[in-house]
């Protein structure tokens, strides 16, 4: 979907490379972010597992494309999505609260056997990403 984020008439992401051919842009993407995920693995950002922790590692993740990385997105994805992804944009903070709120009520899944905190992760994952950002983009 068009938007502030995206170049004019495309769906790629205003990027801090200039890239605007889609297949280009969605190979540099995904090798950056992998490659930021390859070092969070080894030095993990601290934090409380709540909102600003995720946008800390959005922010890292997307450092090197987007300048709007970490930020709260204020555009609509898309009409039909699922979990804090597709929130509207004044729902995005609450929702993350509700979710965050109910993880830390589960002691952030510590402890549990390996069904338990499979199905705790599940529905984390379910609440939290269906494969759009939340955050700005």
């Amino acid at each position: 979907m068009p938007d502030r984020y995206s170049y004019p008439n495309s769906l790629v992401l205003i990027n801090k490379l200039g890239i605007t051919d889609y297949d280009r842009w969605k190979a540099v993407e995904t090798a950056a972010i992998h490659q930021r995920m390859v070092e969070l693995t080894e030095h993990p950002i601290p934090g409380r597992f709540d909102l600003p922790h995720l946008q800390a590692i959005h922010r890292h993740l997307t450092r090197d494309l987007y300048a709007w990385g970490g930020d709260i997105r204020d555009t609509d994805t898309h009409p039909g999505g699922t979990g804090i992804a597709h929130c509207r944009p004044p729902f995005i903070v609450s929702e993350a609260e509700r979710v965050f709120g109910e993880l830390a009520a589960r002691d952030h899944l510590r402890g549990l056997d390996a069904d338990a905190f499979s199905d705790g992760l599940a529905w984390v994952w379910g609440e939290t990403t269906t494969g759009v950002s939340a955050l700005s983009g």
